[in-house]
């Protein structure tokens, strides 16, 4: 057991050892408990220091947001959370705005909507579920602006 648990975790530690990042945690706010709220990690090389992911926490120390940031926008995958511990939220960015799917949870786990971004606009087909999954309206959206809207 111990054997495969060591193959397992000796890939991850290797990839983390080889990945070339210097990132420095800053704690940047506080609960009043002293627990952080919000977290950022700076890519380090030389004197430049460039914001390259933040994570933000409720007071539980549950995280509420995480993301990543290129050349001091928005990149990459950023994922929301509910108090609970579920999701809430995800997308990507590129170059500071929203792109792609961006799909959207109840606090119950249950899906709430699903939709596409494109430079930061909602686009194509947008779908917005009922109670039980259940399909309750698809609205279609070019360059954010509704186009139409239809009930089921």
């Amino acid at each position: 057991m111990i054997k495969r648990n060591l193959v397992l975790a000796l890939p991850v530690v290797i990839l983390f050892s080889c990945s070339g990042d210097n990132l420095k945690e800053e704690i940047v706010d506080k609960y009043p408990s002293g627990a952080p709220k919000k977290i950022e990690y700076y890519s380090v090389s030389g004197s430049n220091k460039n914001l390259a992911k933040e994570v933000r926490f409720y007071e539980n120390g549950e995280k509420s947001m995480e993301g990543e940031f290129k050349n001091g926008l928005k990149s990459g995958h950023w994922t929301t959370w509910f108090e609970n511990g579920n999701k809430q939220s995800e997308g990507n960015y590129k170059d500071g705005f929203r792109e792609g799917a961006g799909p959207v949870w109840n606090e119950d786990g249950s899906r709430l909507y699903e939709g596409y971004y494109k430079h930061d606009k909602p686009d194509s087909i947008w779908t917005f579920y009922k109670a039980g999954g259940r399909i309750l309206k698809k609205v279609t959206f070019k360059d954010g602006k509704k186009i139409s809207e239809e009930d089921k």
